[in-house]
């Protein structure tokens, strides 16, 4: 996840990463490469991915994206179940 989103950057386009940074211990560290138009690379439902509830990638991927088009980074709050829970 992290190579591809190096190798993006290195051909000057964009890409955000979404990483799980808190949590079971059994989903911490997993990423989801979110690009501009919204598709993204990986699951988090599964390795590769962040798992857990199917809408935790989408709400997830919906958040990065929106950082990345407003040229932001920063944390957000999501519940297990992909509730937006606000930002940090």
């Amino acid at each position: 996840m992290f190579a591809a989103a190096l190798a993006t950057a290195a051909r000057g386009g964009t890409a955000a990463v979404a990483r799980i940074t808190d949590g079971p211990a059994e989903v911490m560290g997993r990423a989801l490469l979110v690009r501009p138009d919204g598709s993204h690379d990986g699951s988090f439902a599964c390795e590769g991915s962040l798992g857990g509830h199917p809408e935790l990638d989408r709400t997830a991927a919906g958040e990065a994206r929106a950082m990345l088009d407003a040229g932001r980074t920063g944390t957000v709050l999501i519940g297990e179940d992909g509730s937006r829970s606000g930002r940090r």
